[in-house]
């Protein structure tokens, strides 16, 4: 990656963060979906290269697709447009393939927003170099949904949203990923990676609001947006001088923001019995 300053490299580290988290579980989707390559076998290489200097690369395999055709499958991620990645990416095959004698196939999947403008072959006197670059924004969002894998939904908020409403959009990517999560951990753990890949198409302002449309689904009470709208609840019961033990209130806090009976009568400062008889009032018979 290019110079970046301070914060740059954080948010950089975040979402390299995310991606080595999810790497396993989303790559076989990315590879078949979007690299069009059938692999019917698999082994893991070392992600650190050492000849006369190490380095260190994102995704290393040595695979046999449907063709029978065995070579070396070489994938990195970019957030950021790198001027020089075309002489690194030179620079790797030349390593991978003196050390394990086998066709290479090298892919750069840029994950930034728009296009990525990264020269991706080299041509000079003796030297005839290029490879493969795959920009995210121009793939279908929907894609990435039709996975069962909830690490490979979640990459949906990367792609191209095709004139959809991106709210509308983050809303259906928000429920797909809740729904594939095998537990409550590995939903707020999914949640927490959204709000940061969100952060590369700067959409946060919607992202927010489809989670205040969806917060039935994330009830985690130390979630900063679940406390949101705990907050703008009492708020707005004040402003409008409701009285707190108003059943409109409570329910209010009971079905729009999803409060357990223990969290509606502490917010609206009543008995659980009380919040225990407006559910059971509204209720389906």
């Amino acid at each position: 990656m290019g110079k970046l300053n301070k914060e740059g490299r954080s948010q950089a580290n975040q979402y390299d963060k995310v991606w080595r988290e999810n790497m396993q579980a989303a790559m076989p989707g990315i590879i078949q979906k979007v690299l069009k390559i059938n692999i019917l076998q698999s082994n893991v290489l070392p992600d650190k290269i050492l000849i006369t200097k190490q380095k260190e690369v994102d995704f290393l395999r040595e695979v046999v697709d449907a063709n029978n055709l065995k070579f070396i499958l070489h994938i990195e991620i970019q957030v950021k447009n790198e001027p020089e990645m075309v002489y690194r990416m030179a620079e790797y095959r030349i390593m991978v393939e003196r050390l394990y004698r086998l066709p290479v196939k090298q892919y750069v999947i840029y994950i930034g927003e728009g296009r990525s403008n990264m020269v991706s072959f080299l041509h000079s006197e003796g030297l005839h170099f290029e490879y493969n670059l795959i920009s995210f924004s121009q793939i279908s969002y929907r894609l990435f949904l039709s996975s069962e894998r909830p690490e490979e939904r979640m990459l949906a908020v990367l792609a191209n949203f095709n004139e959809e409403d991106p709210e509308a959009v983050i809303s259906t990517v928000l429920r797909k990923v809740r729904q594939a999560a095998e537990s409550d951990f590995a939903e707020n753990k999914y949640l927490r990676q959204l709000r940061i890949l969100i952060q590369l198409r700067n959409l946060t302002k919607e992202f927010d609001n489809a989670m205040e449309h969806v917060s039935v689904f994330f009830k985690e009470e130390k979630d900063p947006f679940f406390q949101k709208g705990v907050r703008k609840g009492i708020e707005q019961g004040i402003e409008q001088g409701i009285d707190l033990k108003n059943h409109e209130f409570v329910r209010n806090l009971t079905t729009q923001l999803g409060l357990s009976d223990d969290q509606a009568a502490g917010v609206a400062n009543v008995s659980v019995e009380f919040v225990k008889e407006i559910r059971s009032a509204i209720a389906p018979k």
